[in-house]
């Protein structure tokens, strides 16, 4: 792979820029093809990079990827976790505070009903004999 070879050069030469790119597209390749698990280990890469660099615009890039790979691994607490993080880097970012938007659940989402119905039951709510 390509990525190897780019992730030795930006080591040799110290450019954690250059290695935050790389990790990143490697994991968007991985995502792209559906290999979640790697995917999100190179993200996680390439977001550590970014945020310790305070690239916002890398950092952007990476967060929406990563949050999407870990979503749909079914890891909302994580994709919360690191959209956060990011956030502390770009307070401000419409992308970042859009993405957050979407994933903070509404108030509706955790309730649950307060009636079941059970099954093969012909009773309906409000229906009382």
């Amino acid at each position: 792979m390509f990525f190897q070879e780019s992730i030795k050069l930006g080591e040799q030469l110290g450019d954690q820029e250059h290695l935050a790119k790389v990790y990143t597209a490697m994991g968007q390749t991985l995502l792209a093809h559906e290999n979640l698990e790697e995917a999100v280990i190179q993200l996680i890469k390439g977001f550590e990079i970014d945020k310790n660099l305070k690239n916002e615009t890398g950092l952007t890039i990476v967060t929406s990827d990563l949050t999407r790979a870990l979503l749909k691994l079914g890891r909302l607490d994580e994709a919360r976790m690191y959209c956060e993080k990011a956030l502390v880097i770009a307070p401000n970012h419409p992308t970042l505070l859009n993405l957050a938007h979407h994933l903070t659940p509404s108030p509706r989402q955790n309730t649950k009903p307060i009636l079941k119905r059970c099954p093969g039951s012909q009773a309906q709510p409000g229906n009382h004999r």
